[in-house]
């Protein structure tokens, strides 16, 4: 967030436009902003917290509205946006400037997404959040693996899936946890199979769970066409006192299509859809123990309904028993 350079109280105007994301203007919608106003003193005699106040709003026929509130040391707020049959939206960082001539005035305008709810459904989902249960250890180069997207996990010897919906193998040159130079190519089956990027806002770190923007970070539906069956990762290392230099994203994310079976005129007769939410996250690894590699995919959503593009998952029908995902 913007700092002010001047101590004393700070002037702060967050501007709001809820719309959703076709662009239709969202009335009606709670908008508030939680935010610092000087310092708790913690009376067990630990460390000091900040004390918050919250300001709220509604938005107009316009979807627009304003808030305008009185922080300290820096303009900041955390923004959150509800409304009835719309997931809920937070935003924690603004872009904020200097405003009406004084140096302690201070605007930043939010364009803020509410996507409906539409129609939940259970879906096989799972999330290496905590603590990385089924991140994939990759012992060599030059090895074909399966990994199961229903299942979340690799097939055997490397995990416990039981259909390849995708196949992965390392190429390039591996010589120690600080000098390598490895690619990842991930491969589908069938030219029908495959994935499509989309992105959203920055998370802060590639296992961060809340996101700017909407809970719901992706359409509702899988699109039709348009997959591609092959994707590269890469990462590559000179010294264990510099980092990797790799391709991955924070900011990625995939619709798939997979387990596709066409006519004999080659159309598509059955397919399976979902989304990962986070990259294909390649990362170099330390040999000494036991493998090189590794493959991490964040939060994975299977629809197991053939030809059902819907991917608005209900997460309180979880058809992975081992599921831990809260997000839709």
């Amino acid at each position: 967030m913007a700092s002010c350079e001047d101590d004393g109280k700070i002037e702060c105007e967050l501007k709001v436009t809820v719309e959703q994301d076709d662009g239709t203007p969202v009335e009606g919608a709670e908008i508030a902003v939680r935010y610092p106003v000087g310092i708790k003193v913690n009376s067990g005699g630990g460390f000091p917290t900040d004390r918050h106040e919250t300001s709220k709003t509604a938005s107009n026929s316009k979807g627009e509205a304003a808030l305008n509130y009185q922080t300290v040391s820096s303009p900041e707020g955390l923004l959150w946006i509800k409304k009835k049959d719309f997931y809920p939206s937070i935003y924690q960082e603004h872009s904020w400037k200097k405003s009406g001539g004084r140096v302690n005035n201070y605007l930043a305008e939010i364009k803020a997404i509410l996507n409906p709810i539409k129609n939940p459904i259970p879906m096989h989902a799972y999330s290496n959040i905590g603590g990385m249960e089924k991140i994939v250890k990759i012992p060599e180069i030059g090895e074909n693996y399966g990994f199961d997207l229903m299942l979340a996990e690799a097939l055997p010897p490397l995990g416990n899936g039981k259909t390849a919906d995708f196949t992965f193998v390392i190429e390039g040159v591996y010589r120690g946890a600080g000098s390598n130079d490895m690619s990842l190519k991930i491969t589908f089956p069938s030219i029908h199979d495959g994935v499509i990027e989309f992105k959203t806002p920055q998370r802060v770190g590639m296992r961060e769970p809340q996101i700017s923007g909407s809970q719901l970070l992706s359409e509702h539906l899988a699109p039709e066409a348009g997959y591609v069956p092959e994707i590269i990762r890469t990462t590559k290392r000179v010294s264990l006192t510099q980092p990797a230099d790799k391709n991955d994203d924070i900011h990625r994310n995939f619709y798939f299509r997979t387990r596709t079976q066409v006519d004999a005129d080659g159309q598509i007769v059955s397919a399976n859809y979902g989304k990962i939410y986070g990259d294909f996250h390649f990362t170099g690894a330390n040999s000494d123990w036991g493998y090189i590699a590794t493959l991490a995919l964040i939060t994975t959503y299977f629809n197991p309904v053939p030809n059902e593009r819907n991917v608005e998952f209900d997460p309180k029908r979880n058809l992975n028993p081992e599921g831990n995902v809260h997000e839709p």
